[in-house]
């Protein structure tokens, strides 16, 4: 238990260091770089993003589980197979790519450029340490990477001409794989030989069942902007992908929790302590839904003059798109409290499929509706993504419905949803009348006080539990 508080504190460090700094790096990009620029720098990302899932085979779901479960005396065998299915999907899609862009693609250089991106997946074992608990030698990773990418455009990128650069910074850094994939075999004790990777083995068949809907989420939250690209225009992508930017970064934050989470309550699992693993769903839940409930609120109430403040007036258009996008920060975490901290910690791959498969399905459906039909362009997408994630949100809770008390669960979570509202409510029609940046202050500190003052008043467990802490430390 002392290792998963450490990997927690740990894990908060890191995301709040995710978080700032694309947002210092974005609108210094956005003004660098034209509308159209954007657009296409999103389309580029987008389809090495999806074959990214692709590569990894579903390994940080199902690795962390099978090493968390094994003897140390085991690990290399277990990581040779877990390994040589990234390793052999990953070359293979490496060369398919390579042969796709050069007879297919627009904007091959740029294409080309995310070979190293490609190649610093293929290398990525970070399930590995997720699973034996030491989630410090992602976190120093994952740090390293986007410090050295933050650092990167500043130093790099003066004008809207570095647009190749800005591609290549972002590629190019995640080959800062390959220095702790190196650290992973001095930890098993050997290095791992070529000859004995495997792709055919015992592992094949629930990587293949995972990875499948993991590339279907691919298809409503990445190749979606491939989508928009084609039906309607970089511009319009541009509105929406960088929307979805904040966004990502935001959910990210809060739902992170479930990659420390997974090997903790497979642990339990195995032991057979039911109680203790819904007592840790539970607590994971009710922080996981408060916490995401503020962010949205936080997000909707200040959609309007952040956007203006922080992107500027080209991206007027986005304002009704982080609004209602905004409640993607409550879908994903609290449907990965009981997809990724449930359904993947008890191997039930299966029902973790069906929910991501049918939106996918309904994303293709209805982004061909609003965007090569009705136009709607950027509102369009931002319409689909909300669906699928709302949809997806919902069905995850259902499937869980015979394992898992959901009263139990749930309990009290109405007094959340209450603040949510009032706080929404209240932050939004706050009449302020100052600069955009002292509004954004002023309504942000508004909320979050009335959010304690309510969370007090309504006496939710986090205050005890905060209140615990409190009295331990300074006892």
């Amino acid at each position: 238990m002392k290792k998963l508080v450490q990997n927690l504190i740990y894990n908060g460090l890191y995301q709040a260091i995710y978080v700032v700094l694309p947002f210092i790096t974005l609108p210094y990009v956005q003004r660098v770089f034209t509308n159209k620029q954007i657009g296409i720098n999103s389309y580029v990302n987008s389809i090495p993003l999806f074959l990214s899932v692709l590569i990894g085979m579903g390994m940080i779901q199902i690795g962390p589980k099978i090493i968390a479960s094994s003897d140390k005396a085991d690990y290399y065998d277990e990581v040779t197979k877990l390994w040589g299915i990234q390793f052999f999907v990953g070359i293979t899609t490496l060369i398919v790519y390579t042969i796709f862009v050069f007879l297919f693609l627009d904007f091959k250089v740029y294409f080309l450029f995310e070979i190293p991106y490609l190649i610093g997946y293929i290398f990525d074992l970070s399930w590995y340490f997720w699973g034996t608990g030491e989630a410090k030698e992602v976190i120093i990773r994952n740090t390293l990477i986007k410090v050295v990418i933050t650092i990167s455009i500043f130093v790099f990128i003066h004008s809207s001409k570095d647009l190749w650069i800005y591609i290549l910074i972002n590629s190019v850094t995640y080959l800062a794989n390959l220095i702790f994939f190196a650290r992973m075999q001095k930890d098993l004790g050997k290095r791992i030989r070529l000859k004995d990777l495997s792709f055919k083995n015992k592992y094949l068949k629930s990587a293949i069942i995972v990875v499948i809907p993991l590339l279907a989420t691919k298809v409503y939250t990445s190749f979606d902007q491939t989508l928009v690209k084609f039906l309607s225009n970089a511009v319009q992508l541009s509105y929406y992908s960088q929307v979805q930017v904040l966004i990502t970064a935001v959910y990210t934050v809060i739902a992170s929790t479930s990659s420390i989470l997974m090997p903790k309550l497979a642990e339990l699992e195995a032991k057979q302590s039911k109680d203790q693993m819904l007592k840790l769903l539970k607590k994971s839940l009710q922080y996981t839904l408060i916490l995401s409930l503020f962010c949205a609120a936080g997000l909707m109430v200040n959609a309007h003059d952040f956007m203006l403040w922080y992107s500027g007036p080209r991206y007027y258009d986005s304002i009704n798109n982080l609004f209602f996008a905004s409640m993607i920060v409550v879908f994903i975490p609290v449907g990965g409290v009981f997809s990724n901290q449930y359904l993947l910690a008890e191997g039930k791959y299966v029902r973790y499929s069906v929910p991501t498969l049918l939106a996918a399905g309904i994303s293709l459906i209805s982004n061909f509706i609003v965007l090569g039909i009705f136009h709607w362009g950027a509102d369009g997408a931002t319409f689909t993504i909300c669906l699928c994630e709302g949809l997806v949100f919902a069905l995850f809770i259902w499937l869980c419905r015979k394992d898992l008390d959901l009263h139990y669960l749930f309990k009290g979570s109405w007094k959340s949803l209450l603040i949510f509202l009032i706080v929404l409510g209240t932050g939004y029609f706050l009449p302020l009348h100052f600069s955009l940046f002292i509004n954004l202050v002023i309504r942000t500190v508004f909320i979050t006080v009335l959010a304690v003052i309510l969370s007090i008043i309504f006496k939710l467990e986090i205050v005890d539990d905060l209140k615990k802490v409190f009295v331990r430390h300074t006892s």
